[in-house]
C-alpha cells in the first residue's frame, strides 16, 4: 500500500496549512486540554481584503448599509429628477430619452399606479421604495414609465444585496484570519457583527443565522468559554435542523462542534453520544451521493471517528479508542489511495490519526507499535511542518520516549538530539531549567549505548545550567555530581568488550549494536547495574490525543 509520505515533496508553514493549534497561541484559554487539529473549508478571496491584518480600523466601519427601502427611494427620486428635466436614463439594456411633453406607456395592473395628467404624480411612502410617474397609454417605445420603475428598483435591490454580500465575506475574512492568528478577541468582534447583520437582514430562524452562531460557538471554544459554547450551538443545531432539514450535512458540522465542547467540560459519555449521530448522519448522506462524491464524505467520517476514539481515550477506555482510530486510520487511507487528498489539512489529519493511535499503543506499553504510528506521523509533519512546530516537537518527544523504552536507544537519541537542536533555535521550552531535561534524556541514550564521553560531556552542560539556576544544595544537582563520578569511574576503568565494539562498528558508519530492540532478539541483555540512570531516565510525556474538529463556513 501507498505512503502518505509520498505525495509531498515540499515544506509547508503553519499558515499554508489553516492549522488551528491553540498551544502556539500564549493567549488561548482552550488549549490547556485539547488540540484543535485544523480549520476547514475557509471561503476568503484576497481580492476582496485590503491588508485586513494591519487595518484593524477598517473592523469598525459602519456595517449596514441604507436598507433597501430606503436605498430605493434614493434611486426612484434621482429617476424622477432625470425624467422631469427631459434628461436620459442609462440601465443595463439600453439608453432612452423621455421628455415632459413625450408619450410614455404604462400598464396600470402591473404598477398599481394610473394618471391621466402628464404633470400629476401619485406619490407613496417611502418605505415602499416606489413611485409613480406619468404615463400614456399610447409609448412610442413601448416602455411604461411604471416598467422602468420597476426595472430600476430591481437593480437598486441587488446593488444593495451585492454590496451586503461582499461585506460579510470581507467581515468573515478578517474574522477567520484573526481566527488563525490567535487574535480571539477581535475574531470574536468580527463573527458577532456579521451574526447582527443576518439576524437584521434574516430573522433569527434563517440558515445563514444558525451558520454565523456556529462560527461563533468556535471562537468561544478557543477561548475556553465552553458554557458559551455549547449554548451557542445548541441553538445553531435547532435552527439549522428546521431550517435545512435534520439530516442535513450542516447539522452534522455543529453536532461534531459540540461533541468537542462535551468532551472538553469531561462529560465524556454525552460527547461519545453526540459524535456517534454526527456519524451516523454522515454515513446516511454516503447513500445519497454519487460514488464520486462519497470519498469526500467518508474522510469527514474518519475526522469524525478520530474525535470519538479522544473521547474514548480520555475516558481511559483505550481498547476503544484504539478501535475507532483504527477504523478512522483505515479510511484515511484507503481515501489516499484513490487520490481524494488534494490539500495539506487531509494529509495533517491523518498524521494526527496516527499520532492518536501511537499514544495509545503506549498507554498499553506496544512499544513497538506504537514506534511504527509516530513514525509514519513524523514522516508526514516533516514534511508539512517547520521544524519549530510545536506539534512537529511533540511527535518527537513521543516517538523518542516510545523507542527508549523499546531499547532502540540510537533512534531516541536522535530525535532528542533534533529536540535539542530546534529548541535551540526557537525556545521550545519556556526556561533553561527544562532544557536541561532534554540534555539528561540525550545523556541517558549515550551512556545506554556506552558512550561514555558523550554522556559526560551533556550532563557536565546540564549541570552548569542547572547550577546557574537552582540552589547549591538543590537535589537535582546532588543526584547529577553523583551519576557523573559514577561515569567517570566507568570511562577510567579498562574498557570491556562492550565498549570496544561499539566504539569500534559505530565508527565504520553501522547501527550501535547495543540497542536492546537488536540484542533481545538474540537472547543478550545489557548489563549496566553500576549506573543509576534513574535522574535522567525519560518520562512518559503524558500527551493527549488531539482532536479533529472546527469547520468554519462561510454564513
Amino acid at each position: 500500500m501507498s505512503s502518505p509520505t509520498a505525495a509531498i515533496g515540499k515544506r509547508f508553514s503553519r499558515e499554508d496549512l489553516l492549522i488551528l493549534s491553540p498551544q502556539s497561541n500564549k493567549g488561548d484559554a482552550g488549549a490547556d486540554r485539547y488540540n484543535i487539529e485544523h480549520v476547514d473549508d475557509f471561503p476568503h478571496d484576497e481580492r476582496e481584503i485590503d491588508d485586513e491584518m494591519k487595518d484593524k480600523d477598517s473592523m469598525k466601519e459602519p456595517l449596514l448599509m441604507d436598507s433597501p427601502a430606503t436605498y430605493n427611494s434614493k434611486i426612484m427620486k434621482a429617476l424622477q429628477a432625470s425624467l422631469s428635466n427631459g434628461t436620459t436614463m442609462t440601465d443595463d439594456a439600453s439608453t432612452r430619452s423621455f421628455s415632459s411633453d413625450e408619450s410614455t406607456g404604462s400598464d396600470s395592473e402591473d404598477s398599481g399606479h394610473a394618471s391621466s395628467n402628464d404633470d400629476e404624480y401619485h406619490d407613496i411612502e417611502e418605505d415602499h421604495g416606489d413611485i409613480s410617474l406619468p404615463s400614456k397609454s399610447n409609448s412610442a417605445d413601448g416602455l411604461g414609465a411604471d416598467s422602468l420603475v420597476s426595472t430600476a428598483a430591481r437593480k437598486a435591490d441587488e446593488d444593495y444585496q451585492s454590496k451586503r454580500e461582499r461585506r460579510l465575506r470581507q467581515l468573515h475574512a478578517k474574522a477567520c484570519k484573526y481566527l488563525k492568528a490567535g487574535k480571539l478577541n477581535e475574531a470574536q468582534e468580527g463573527f458577532e457583527e456579521i451574526l447582527s447583520i443576518l439576524v437584521h437582514e434574516f430573522g433569527d430562524k434563517h440558515r445563514r443565522v444558525a451558520s454565523a452562531l456556529h462560527n461563533l460557538g468556535i471562537v468561544h471554544v478557543r477561548m475556553g468559554n465552553f458554557d458559551e459554547a455549547q449554548d451557542v450551538i445548541e441553538v445553531a443545531i435547532k435552527i439549522r435542523k428546521k431550517a435545512v432539514g435534520q439530516f442535513h450535512p450542516r447539522v452534522a458540522d455543529s453536532l461534531v462542534e459540540l461533541g468537542v465542547i462535551l468532551l472538553s467540560q469531561e462529560e465524556f459519555e454525552d460527547s461519545i453520544e453526540i459524535l456517534n449521530e454526527a456519524l451516523a448522519l454522515r454515513e446516511r448522506e454516503t447513500t445519497t451521493l454519487e460514488s464520486d462524491e462519497v470519498g469526500k464524505v467518508q474522510i469527514q467520517m474518519a475526522k469524525i471517528l478520530n474525535n470519538v476514539g479522544c473521547a474514548f481515550y480520555e475516558y481511559g477506555e483505550v481498547d476503544d479508542a484504539k478501535e475507532a482510530f483504527e477504523e478512522a486510520l483505515a479510511i484515511q487511507r484507503e481515501r489516499f489511495k484513490e487520490g481524494n487528498f488534494t490539500s495539506m489539512p487531509g494529509f495533517l489529519a491523518t498524521s494526527i490519526t496516527l499520532c492518536n493511535l501511537g499514544y495509545t499503543f503506549i498507554q498499553k506499553a506496544e512499544w513497538e507499535s506504537a514506534m511504527f504510528q509516530l513514525e509514519e506521523a513524523l514522516k508526514l509533519q516533516q514534511n508539512m511542518l517547520e521544524p519549530s512546530d510545536k506539534t512537529l516537537a511533540n511527535t518527537l518527544e513521543n516517538h523518542a520516549f516510545a523507542c527508549t523504552k523499546f531499547g532502540a536507544y540510537d533512534k531516541a537519541l536522535k530525535q532528542y538530539s533534533n529536540i535539542y537542536s530546534i529548541d535551540q533555535q526557537v525556545k521550545l521550552h519556556k526556561s533553561d531549567v527544562e532544557t536541561t531535561e532534554i540534555l539528561k534524556k540525550i545523556a541517558y541514550c549515550q551512556i545506554k549505548l556506552f558512550h561514555f564521553e558523550e554522556g559526560i560531556k551533556t550532563l557536565e552542560k546540564a549541570k552548569e545550567i542547572m547550577q546557574d539556576h537552582l540552589l547549591p544544595d538543590d537535589a537535582k544537582i546532588e543526584e547529577m555530581t553523583e551519576l557523573l563520578e559514577a561515569l567517570h569511574y566507568q570511562l577510567f576503568k579498562f574498557p570491556s568488550l562492550t565498549e570496544y565494539i561499539s566504539k569500534t562498528i559505530t565508527s565504520k558508519g553501522y547501527r550501535d549494536p547495543w540497542n536492546s530492540d537488536l540484542l533481545c532478539k538474540c537472547g543478550y541483555d545489557i548489563d549496566q547495574e553500576d549506573i543509576d540512570l534513574n535522574c535522567c531516565s525519560p518520562k512518559n510525556p503524558g500527551t493527549q490525543t488531539k482532536l479533529s474538529g472546527h469547520k468554519i463556513s462561510f454564513a
